[in-house]
């Protein structure tokens, strides 16, 4: 006897015999579809929005920056008091250095603190291999700031930067290293150039004016205005010491944006300063 089948129930019976597996409509409610989460593309990153107000958030970057350059001031107020009024008061010396600690540690306090609190990057440690890396970038630094001088020093007859003029006038006088005045004033001065402006540049111009005015997956923009703002600081005589800071700060950036972190910056920097610092030293013992 043939099977008399519902014409309801037909779709299910037909749905049925072409897949066994397939559970009948009764059974159907005991199992449920369970989805799984969809997965980001390897690789893809949310084009995350600066905290805050834009407009604001440059007020404060603009702030920074000028705030920054109060620790420089000081550490060369130092060098400069002992070299042009020979440290008269070892009181005023002794409160100068003071100053300059308490000042020092408060920017570099409140700067990382405002880094991490409104940047959307995390201040990783750098690896062996990251450091190598740096040192390329350094070095790349290094050939295009060379390349520079020698425009200049033909088209303009200038063979060092305002800049740089500015540094050694504030230390050319500072040749006697047997007083203990002139060594520490020394010592203040070039760790300053070499391991504490870089930190707060770095954060100021990289982290800072990327992380709370651009987009985290804006580039262009922000390497081009950022390496413009970094030049004008450095106080360019020319256009050609104009591109010499302008594709430094390029560098520091295209370091930074590799991770997108603000160490990897940092050490190129370092190592660029160091390097002034090194010759800073040679031409104070040699000259």
């Amino acid at each position: 006897m043939s099977e008399h089948i519902n014409p309801a129930n037909r779709r299910h019976h037909d749905t049925n015999s072409r897949n066994p597996e397939y559970p009948s409509h009764p059974t159907r409610s005991r199992y449920r579809l369970v989805r799984r989460p969809r997965q980001a593309r390897p690789g893809a990153s949310r084009n995350l929005s600066p905290k805050g107000n834009i407009a604001v958030n440059i007020l404060i970057f603009l702030g920074f920056m000028i705030a920054t350059q109060i620790p420089t001031a000081i550490a060369g107020g130092i060098a400069g008091y002992v070299s042009f009024f020979n440290g008269d008061s070892p009181i005023v010396f002794t409160i100068l250095i003071f100053l300059y600690i308490v000042v020092s540690g408060l920017m570099a306090w409140l700067i990382t603190w405002y880094y991490r609190k409104r940047g959307y990057e995390r201040m990783k440690a750098p690896h062996f291999k990251d450091i190598g890396i740096d040192v390329l970038f350094f070095i790349g630094i290094r050939v295009w700031t060379t390349l520079c001088m020698v425009a200049a020093t033909g088209i303009f007859k200038e063979d060092s930067t305002a800049n740089d003029q500015a540094l050694m006038r504030q230390i050319d006088k500072l040749t006697d290293f047997s007083n203990p005045m002139i060594v520490i004033a020394l010592a203040i001065f070039l760790i300053h150039i070499t391991f504490v402006a870089p930190y707060f540049e770095e954060l100021t111009f990289r982290g800072i004016f990327k992380e709370t005015i651009f987009k985290k997956l804006s580039f262009w923009w922000p390497m081009l205005i950022s390496s413009a703002i970094f030049s004008l600081n450095h106080m360019p005589n020319n256009i050609i010491v104009f591109f010499l800071y302008g594709g430094m700060g390029a560098g520091f950036y295209l370091a930074y944006n590799r991770r997108r972190n603000i160490w990897d910056s940092y050490i190129v920097h370092m190592l660029n300063n160091a390097s002034a610092s090194i010759a800073i030293m040679f031409l104070l013992i040699f000259m």
